[in-house]
Formats: C-alpha cells, structure tokens, sequence
C-alpha cells in the first residue's frame, strides 16, 4: 500500500521541482519503431520533462526515427549497431548534470525522473539509482529498495 501522506508529500516537491531548471539527460538506444515514440510522448507527460532525449539509433535505420517531432528530441546517428555502443554515444553527448538510461519499450510513471532527480540531490549527486520495476496487472513491485523510513507502508 501507497503511504498517503509520503504521497502528497512528494506530489507538492514534484510541483515545487516542476519550476527549476530541468538538469536530465535521457539516452535511448534503440533500433527504431512505435513503441519509442510512445516511450518518448510519455517521459514529456512528466512532471520534470527532461531539458534533452537523446535516441541513438545506427545510422542505417535512422530512417525510422526521421518523423520525431519533439523540441527535446535529438537523434544522434551511430557509426555501429549494439546497445551498449550506442549508450556509450549517448552519454558522450549529454549535456546535462544528470543521465538516465532507458530501453525504449520502457514507459515511466509521470513522477518518476521528477524522483530520481530528487534522489540524486539528495544524496548530492554521488549516487547511481533506478526506477522501481511494477507488476502492474498485480500492483507489486519487482525490486524495491528505498533508504527512508517513512516509506514503510509500501
């Protein structure tokens, strides 16, 4: 169960955070397709939109991301195909203090970056974090991990 009064405190950090500047990078591999435009509309549905997202698709298939029409989109073509070197890409080219990494069939919840942002500060950015993962046909989680108390009646 959701702690309601954690909730709404972190609904009004998220509305306070809504107005600072948005210091996340997001890196997509990807090989192209719908399922990274869904990805993508949803991360702008966010309370932090992320200042950049970076698809990183070989220069061969860009042709299937060619239709993106994001102002915070920006399409990086890599001269290999491989997830791993098109994240190296990627995180060679972020511009912003923070980077997040996603597949591209992962949709976030509209909070989420707003989160991790949040986590990171507070642990003055000397941290490596990541969404929890929800069943949500089950409403469990996957793996959980969170270093505060108040969080004991997830």
């Amino acid at each position: 169960m959701w702690n309601s009064k954690l909730q709404d405190s972190l609904h009004v950090k998220s509305i306070q955070h809504q107005t600072k500047k948005n210091p996340l990078s997001v890196v997509i591999p990807t090989l192209g397709g719908e399922i990274l435009k869904e990805t993508i509309a949803q991360l702008n549905r966010g309370t932090l939109l992320p200042e950049e997202i970076l698809v990183c698709i070989p220069e061969q298939d860009a042709f299937r991301v060619k239709d993106l029409s994001y102002p915070n989109v920006r399409v990086i073509k890599t001269k290999c195909k491989g997830q791993v070197f098109q994240r190296i890409e990627g995180f060679k080219q972020a511009k912003c203090n923070y980077v997040v990494q996603l597949d591209d069939d992962i949709y976030v919840y509209e909070e989420c970056l707003d989160l991790l942002v949040q986590s990171l500060e507070k642990f003055c950015g000397k941290a490596a974090i990541s969404p929890s993962f929800i069943f949500l046909s089950i409403r469990r989680l996957f793996f959980y991990y969170w270093n505060n108390s108040d969080c004991s009646g997830w």
